[in-house]
């Protein structure tokens, strides 16, 4: 708690780190739901508004320069998304690929002659356009921060965790008007967000920001055995309530990030135990027990409340039978149809059904490609792909300078920047492994954790040595 005062009590400016921790709370609140049709993103993107306005007055040019990167990417999507609004004589739109159905309409209804933008819906576009004001907002505040208020950003996004967990908890123990979004997972525990893979995502993501806490706090390069009971007992109860979400995407990540972050932390683990012999040894002794006990325990509450569903249902999954492989070919398919210039952002669940078969029409539809991957490039053509591909390089250099860094903290970048790194590249893995099979980032709060994810990733200064300057004011 002492470190964490420390932090928010710096020595400069304060706006950042109220603006950050105002942005979280508004998209914790409001910002839970992909849907574009939502009532309470209205309330989100009011807040994200006034929130980014007041960070950007505040910004200088060196403070943009911070930013630079991430900024520049968020700009050129914003740029493709309007041309595709961009109103095209018919002799344009008719020439361009997938427009088959569409001319035949505009045939038979006499509106051949009439200009039409790139995308195909047009409004869902537009919503996609405006939905870039999240990760705006999130980039405008990350350069306010100063090096010790950047690295509070593990404990925004553990309270982000603490608040999603203790609503599922709530929901689980009966609390029906917790599921306050229109369309929500009912009777699982989905916590801020409205869709079971989604919780399960937010709360995986936030496990790297536990190992960063304890590297943090850890003295000398050495683990307190009460830090490493509280670390251990957060994780157990993070995982627990993944566990309880049933949902089996969650497991994988967790999983992976669990490795990164024992990856990490294991020098400072394997140093700690070596050197605590004695009563400080028997006491990580304890520690160890009590987590394990403490993981026994948590995980049978989970299996009381049905969160076993996500290891039952591992085994019942079966090629072919699951919706997001059997569409796997329709993908492909749409890929092709409108490449290179995409149908619109927004615009899959429409064109989808232009090539949906005939056996698989039911009552629901196919709201989102449940690969983000795929979907962006379905609608974006080529300028789509290349994001995507910009995307995973900054993800994988970020990787890079992690893994790469020496782990003993005596040269190179400090512990406090790589617990920070490790961060950003835990929401980098869980939100990219995620997107194939699901749509994190269509949910704001997602949007906004992996924007300050990818201004962390692009920040120079956290391995520029101890001569490195701060802009924040």
């Amino acid at each position: 708690m002492n470190q964490l005062v420390k932090t928010v009590a710096g020595p400069q400016s304060r706006l950042g780190l109220i603006l950050l921790c105002c942005l979280m709370a508004v998209l914790a609140i409001f910002g839970g739901s992909s849907r574009m049709d939502e009532p309470l993103l209205l309330f989100a993107r009011f807040g994200v508004i006034v929130i980014g306005c007041i960070a950007f007055v505040n910004l200088d040019r060196a403070a943009f320069r911070i930013i630079r990167t991430p900024l520049l990417f968020l700009l050129a999507f914003a740029v493709i998304i309007a041309v595709q609004l961009i109103p095209l004589p018919p002799s344009v739109w008719q020439a361009r690929p997938g427009m088959e159905e569409l001319i035949a309409i505009s045939r038979l209804a006499g509106t051949l002659d009439v200009w039409r933008p790139l995308s195909l819906d047009p409004m869902a576009t537009l919503n996609s356009l405006m939905s870039l004001l999240v990760p705006l907002a999130a980039i405008l505040c990350y350069p306010l921060l100063s090096d010790q208020q950047r690295s509070a950003f593990p404990y925004i996004l553990l309270a982000v965790a603490a608040f999603s967990i203790a609503v599922a908890g709530l929901q689980v123990g009966g609390a029906n008007q917790l599921y306050y979004y229109r369309i929500i997972n009912k009777g699982v525990a989905t916590g801020i967000m409205a869709n079971r893979n989604h919780q399960a995502m937010l709360l995986a993501s936030s496990i790297p920001a536990i190992a960063a806490v304890l590297l943090n706090r850890s003295r000398g390069s050495l683990i307190d055995s009460r830090d490493l009971l509280f670390a251990g007992l957060t994780l157990v109860v993070v995982i627990g309530m993944v566990v309880a979400t049933g949902s089996r995407a969650g497991l994988l990540l967790v999983l992976v990030v669990v490795g990164l972050s024992g990856y990490v932390l294991w020098p400072a683990f394997a140093r700690s135990a070596g050197r605590n012999g004695g009563p400080e040894g028997s006491r990580w002794r304890n520690v160890l027990a009590g987590t394990g006990l403490a993981a026994v325990f948590v995980l049978i509450i989970a299996a009381m409340g049905g969160g076993m569903n996500s290891f039952s249902r591992l085994g019942e999954v079966e090629v072919g039978g699951d919706q997001r492989v059997e569409v796997i070919p329709q993908l492909i398919e749409l890929v092709q149809k409108f490449f290179p210039f995409g149908s619109g952002f927004g615009s899959f669940p429409w064109v989808f059904q232009i090539i949906e078969p005939d056996n698989q029409l039911n009552t629901a539809y196919f709201n989102n490609a449940h690969n983000d991957f795929a979907q962006i490039i379905i609608e974006g053509g080529v300028l789509g792909a290349a994001l995507v591909v910009f995307a995973l390089f900054i993800g994988a250099k970020g990787m890079w300078r992690l893994i790469a860094a020496p782990r003993n903290g005596s040269r190179g970048m400090s512990g406090r920047d790589r617990s920070l790194i490790l961060v950003g590249v835990g929401l980098f893995l869980a939100t990219a492994i995620a997107s194939l099979f699901d749509y994190p980032l269509r949910t704001p709060v997602v949007a906004g954790l992996a924007a300050l994810a990818g201004c962390i990733l692009c920040d120079w200064r956290l391995n520029a040595g101890p001569a490195r300057h701060d802009v924040a004011r």
